[in-house]
């Protein structure tokens, strides 16, 4: 931690860092909404996008030009990259590049987000999707990402239950480990099948309910079918698909979650005796 002595050196140095990247902005033709400012005061590693004055919806905050934009082609080493990719298949490379937008990459991220940046052939812009009050940060959206991908590729989380987004991941196996605590015929030799299946894909739960519906659809059948179902749907290499998908998405959303089978409610909802 800095010490009270040291606090306002590192303030300085920031705010001197900040002055340059303003200049070289301005130098490069990135256009600034008098509405914002670049701030000390963001959410994150103290820096952050705040409102100077009520914004509407669809105003534009900042517009990037495409030649300020760093990516593999502006780099000074895109000779080298480009010797690289003509020795690599044209299936091996990416359809989106990686690249840095300025100003744009400034900006936090929350699920909530209130602005959104669209991409024109001549520039990119950072616009307002909803009214942002005076002193209010301006958030722009990494994505739509769990807080485990967000950790991963970022560094931070967001705190329940701000991040509509998070999702919770239980894999075959750990449902098969619940699943013992219920009298279920032949449950081995359906695990043995389901990973054959399945393999080590997860179930997945968000905000509206289950998200692999599909998956969890078919493990709720094969773990409850009768040792005579069993074997007919081994015999048969599987089932007919005659499930509709739209009757199983609803069927596992947070509204048709209650009115499972009650066996399937049973082994996936309730706690085993």
């Amino acid at each position: 931690m800095a010490t009270e002595a040291k606090r306002p050196k590192i303030v300085e140095d920031r705010q001197i860092s900040l002055n340059r990247f303003l200049a070289w902005c301005e130098k490069t033709g990135l256009t600034l909404s008098g509405k914002v400012y670049v701030s000390h005061q963001g959410t994150v590693a103290e820096y952050g996008m705040l409102a100077k004055d009520d914004i509407e919806e669809g105003e534009v905050l900042f517009i990037v030009p495409r030649k300020a934009i760093l990516h593999q082609d502006s780099s000074k080493v895109s000779g080298v990259l480009d010797k690289d990719d003509d020795d690599d298949d044209d299936d091996d490379k990416a359809p989106n590049p990686p690249m840095m937008v300025p100003m744009a990459d400034m900006l936090n991220h929350i699920a909530n987000h209130n602005a959104n940046l669209e991409f024109t052939p001549e520039s990119l812009k950072m616009v307002s999707i909803r009214p942002i009050c005076k002193g209010e940060e301006v958030f722009n959206t990494y994505g739509q990402m769990p807080n485990w991908q967000l950790l991963h590729m970022y560094g931070f989380t967001e705190p329940f239950p701000s991040n509509t987004n998070d999702t919770v991941d239980i894999t075959v196996r750990n449902f098969c480990t619940a699943a013992q605590g219920f009298e279920l015929s032949l449950l081995d030799e359906k695990w043995k099948l389901l990973n054959q299946m399945e393999g080590d894909n997860a179930i997945i739960f968000g905000n509206q309910g289950c998200l692999t519906d599909t998956t969890l659809n078919t493990i709720l059948k094969v773990f409850c079918m009768s040792p005579e179902e069993f074997e007919d749907f081994k015999n048969n290499e599987g089932w007919e698909d005659d499930d509709n998908e739209e009757d199983i998405a609803f069927a596992f959303s947070n509204e048709g979650l209650p009115k499972l089978k009650s066996e399937w409610k049973k082994l996936f909802m309730e706690q085993p005796d």
